[in-house]
């Protein structure tokens, strides 16, 4: 018989389904429980009690007699009840001890499950705060044209350095034009830019890093849709480009600024407060290590500019920019676990904990370092045209 070739986006999917399954497998028979009724006693925690049988079938998808089949395993072992429902359905209830069962062994997985998705929101809220420059890029190369396309990537890296002087060494006429257009405009955005990036910080402290996502998909997503009225619709040009990320950065970093200042069920608020001189400075200490880390950055991508400038002209910048795109989705990802995991660092350290430090290390750099070599055999491997708009990139 022939194989049928599934693809291999569906035979990921399968297998990652399979594994999904086999995990909650695994879990059910640590938790001594058969599949069908850790499913049940799961889903009861998430309905509430009092739900129907038929409410539950729908819910997690299995057959009403095997739901039926399973409350009555579980009604006979002492941990439900059937009681009088809506019509003539009855409901099902826990007695004392089904209640204690979930407590000890559905919640902890709930918890687990939850922990597990908070850590991964750093990281898609990264990728998302990466996509301004790329979207940037998109609607500027295709309805704009190659000249602004490398205007914005030969201005980008001063802006990501707060005013670093040299970007526009080598650049002169509409080229050096075009460049002051754009960073004079996402100059005047830099403050929410800063607001967004340190309460993204904030928001992983104080517990709540799923809100923190949500709002790096708001902003990402004004940013998209204002880049194709600006550009697309209205023809605006760099300037649209321009104006999209900074109301798309304001969105991300003006209304956390409001969440903060009010009463929040969060950990966190903003007060009053008074000038800490001991405080800023040990702030600044502490900082000085990721400030030299981004500068040192923006001025390597400055004097590749200014060498790309020197050896290909505009196309050389463009060609680069389209690169650097690609690097910025990677780099999202380890900063994002860099955001996720740095509340559980300051409170090791807090706690004296350095062998606990010394274990997060160890799991760090074999998680980065098992992450970072793969992408660098497949980062060439791609040998597709990307999406700039020009055949000559």
């Amino acid at each position: 018989m022939t194989k049928y070739e599934q693809g291999k986006n569906l035979e990921a999917f399968n297998r990652l389904y399979r594994e999904m399954d086999q995990i909650y497998h695994g879990l059910a028979v640590r938790l001594g429980m058969s599949d069908s009724g850790f499913i049940i006693l799961y889903t009861i925690a998430e309905l509430g009690e009092g739900c129907l049988q038929k409410d539950i079938a729908a819910w997690c998808s299995l057959s009403r007699q095997t739901v039926n089949s399973s409350i009555q395993n579980l009604k006979a072992q002492g941990f439900l009840t059937l009681e009088s429902g809506r019509g003539r359905e009855k409901g099902v209830f826990l007695t004392q001890e089904g209640k204690s069962l979930i407590e000890k062994k559905i919640f902890p997985v709930m918890e687990m499950e939850k922990s597990a998705f908070e850590e991964m929101s750093p990281v898609l809220m990264m990728i998302c705060t990466s996509f301004y420059s790329i979207v940037d890029g998109f609607f500027v190369s295709n309805y704009v044209g190659k000249t602004p396309f490398a205007a914005l990537n030969l201005v980008f890296p001063v802006c990501m350095a707060f005013g670093t002087v040299g970007i526009m060494i080598g650049a002169g006429g509409e080229l050096l034009e075009y460049s002051v257009l754009y960073s004079r405009l996402l100059f005047a955005a830099l403050t929410p830019f800063v607001l967004q990036n340190v309460f993204q910080s904030f928001f992983v402290t104080a517990e709540k890093p799923g809100l923190s996502l949500k709002m790096s998909i708001a902003a990402g997503i004004t940013n998209i849709v204002l880049d194709y009225l600006f550009i697309a619709v209205f023809r605006w040009g760099l300037a649209g480009a321009a104006l999209a990320t900074g109301i798309g950065q304001a969105v991300g970093g003006i209304i956390p600024l409001f969440y903060f200042a009010r009463e929040n069920d969060s950990l966190l608020r903003l007060t009053r407060t008074r000038l800490e001189k001991q405080v800023i400075l040990k702030v600044f200490g502490n900082g000085s290590s990721e400030m030299v880390t981004n500068l040192s950055a923006s001025i390597i991508n400055i004097l590749y500019n200014f060498q790309l400038m020197k050896l290909a002209g505009e196309n050389g910048i463009a060609a680069y920019g389209i690169i650097m795109y690609v690097n910025f989705a990677f780099m999202a990802i380890y900063l994002g676990y860099a955001i996720g995991s740095s509340p559980v660092v300051g409170y090791h350290y807090g706690a004296g904990n350095h062998k606990e430090l010394k274990n997060l290390l160890a799991k760090s750099l074999v998680l980065m370092g098992g992450a970072g070599i793969p992408s660098s055999f497949l980062m060439p491997s791609h040998k597709h045209r990307l999406p700039s708009g020009k055949k000559d990139l």
